[in-house]
């Protein structure tokens, strides 16, 4: 049932080992990297991903999370998709703990935030026209 729940929830979710090792993914984080099943990622790390670009940002990222126990939560970030396509994602990274609250990892989340990214840019870009028209059609004054 935990699987069928993951493989559903509209976000992506992964868990790494402090050594920075995927443990395990849902189904749609499997996707974006591009690989048939979440078992298939199982021992990799982010270098053998798409986005290896980003990678050391990634660890970086997941060593702060590991190292102060602090969650980094809402963030926004760049990826490389396999086939070179940059998104834009909002992130959050939580510390993944044993029974005992010792650190062993992280769980990861993260969703696809492109298209939001898009739109705030082209209103952005239109209201930039706007006011230049304003301006432009401004009257002097003396």
């Amino acid at each position: 049932m935990l699987y069928l729940v993951l493989d559903t929830i509209p976000v992506r979710v992964f868990w790494k080992d402090t050594e920075g090792r995927f443990l395990g993914c849902n189904r749609t984080f499997a996707g974006d990297a591009s690989f048939d099943s979440p078992k298939a990622l199982i021992g990799k790390d982010d270098y053998d991903m798409g986005w290896k670009d980003q990678a050391d940002l990634y660890r970086a990222d997941d060593q702060q999370v590991i190292t102060s126990g602090v969650p980094k939560l809402q963030y926004e970030e760049l990826q490389t998709t396999p086939a070179g396509t940059q998104l834009w994602l909002r992130t959050s990274k939580i510390p993944l703990r044993d029974s005992e609250g010792r650190i062993i990892g992280i769980l990861g989340t993260y969703e696809d935030i492109t298209d939001k990214k898009q739109l705030e840019a082209q209103f952005l870009r239109a209201q930039r026209l706007d006011g230049l028209g304003s301006l432009a059609g401004a009257s002097p004054t003396t």
